[in-house]
């Protein structure tokens, strides 16, 4: 996970041309693999720590991110943790304001939540 976030802070700290850079040599397509990695095989405890602390922001509006069932990952969570404990309850919370704040704006990502969810009347994303 420190990866992931040492990634990102480059970019954001860095001119256009080292993000040119960083992804000519592959990597953003390393931190999206990553991503996928976690969110497939992390435990309860680390998805809160990672959800907690990823910028979902930097690959919100990203094609990969969608391709590759990223957004399925993260509802696949949210429908899956029962919340019997304060900090099952806290990663549902912090899924769920992911999702509303940060995937739902995007027209491309409510789309396909919608089609997960099977129900755009009933989507909790036609709030927005």
């Amino acid at each position: 996970m420190k990866t992931l976030s040492n990634i990102n802070q480059l970019a954001y700290h860095n001119t256009a041309e080292i993000r040119a850079q960083m992804k000519s040599h592959g990597l953003f397509d390393v931190r999206d693999n990553l991503i996928f990695h976690l969110l497939r095989g992390i435990s309860e405890q680390d998805a809160i720590h990672f959800i907690q602390t990823f910028s979902f922001r930097s690959i919100a509006s990203q094609p990969k991110f969608r391709d590759n069932k990223g957004i399925a990952y993260l509802l696949q969570w949210f429908n899956s943790t029962p919340p019997t404990s304060s900090a099952a309850h806290d990663l549902l919370l912090f899924i769920y304001r992911i999702l509303l704040g940060v995937f739902a704006p995007i027209e491309e990502n409510k789309k396909i939540i919608s089609r997960i969810l099977g129900d755009s009347k009933v989507c909790i994303f036609n709030l927005i």
